[in-house]
């Protein structure tokens, strides 16, 4: 039964590449790389969140105490979804505008506003994981006081 189900996966990877290839191959590759590059990178996004990624400076805030350097990551983890919001918010409005214009490729005509809804879908959960991060750094500082 395995198989059978490689078989048939094998036969739609196949199907899917025969489609896929020429728009690879052809002169738009560079925008099709491009609108890859852009959901890779979108895709990484949450998890940069989630996993407190993003560069920071805590030597003041070790300077000040602990309960500042708590105060200094509250702060940041806000300031952190509210870029998110702007973004989720500012690639709902180009997304929504290349969808309405029918943007395609020129030569095969393969619509670019799914690449650009990715995108945007990502960047919104990357928004709620960096609310989360909100909600855990506010829980920690309730906790402390």
């Amino acid at each position: 039964m395995s198989s059978i189900n490689l078989t048939e996966t094998s036969n739609f990877l196949s199907k899917v590449w025969s489609v896929a290839k020429p728009y690879w191959r052809s002169e738009e590759r560079a925008r099709a790389w491009a609108l890859l590059t852009a959901v890779v990178v979108a895709a990484c996004f949450p998890i940069l969140m989630m996993r407190r990624g993003n560069v920071t400076i805590r030597m003041l805030g070790q300077a000040l105490g602990s309960r500042t350097a708590r105060l200094f990551d509250l702060f940041g983890a806000l300031v952190s979804a509210l870029f998110f919001a702007l973004m989720t918010w500012q690639y709902t409005r180009f997304s929504a505008e290349m969808a309405s214009a029918n943007e395609s490729s020129p030569i095969l005509r393969w619509p670019s506003a799914p690449w650009w809804w990715a995108v945007t879908a990502l960047i919104a959960v990357a928004t709620l994981a960096a609310l989360w991060r909100c909600l855990i750094a506010g829980s920690q500082e309730k906790q402390e006081q």
